[in-house]
């Protein structure tokens, strides 16, 4: 199912709360779970400003999907393995420079990841592990 996925996204664009790095990975959960995490959350925010609100009010992206994925009893691991989930730290462009931001990633081996950004859209970045993950 994660080739297939991967490939999906490739051929994706980004949009706020259709394919930011979130619901991407409520999309993930959805194929293999069958509960789509992100149903109340998608098609409410259509920009950084409000994703950023929204977060802030769920206790930040960590706290976030740590508790989305509590309701299907996901657990948090230290060994991330393909097709887990979990959260990268990268840097982003912003205002012709770069900054450090966290970013919901796949796992697609121990130290390889699957993110989706809004000017790139798919990278596979090689040498990076998540600061947190969960067993998916």
């Amino acid at each position: 199912m994660l080739p297939e996925f991967i490939a999906d996204l490739a051929g994706r664009k980004w949009k706020w709360s259709y394919t930011d790095c979130t619901m991407i990975l409520s999309d993930w959960v959805f194929k293999v779970h069958g509960v789509d995490l992100g149903k109340e959350y998608r098609g409410t925010y259509s920009d950084q400003r409000q994703c950023s609100l929204l977060l802030r009010r769920a206790g930040g992206l960590r706290r976030h999907l740590g508790n989305c994925l509590s309701a299907i009893q996901v657990v948090e691991t230290q060994t991330p393995q393909r097709g887990d989930v979990g959260i990268v730290r990268v840097p982003v462009p912003k205002n012709n420079r770069a900054v450090i931001r966290s970013i919901g990633a796949i796992c697609l081996a121990p130290d390889r990841v699957a993110i989706f950004t809004p000017d790139c859209g798919l990278l596979i970045l090689s040498d990076t592990k998540p600061i947190v993950a969960w067993r998916i």
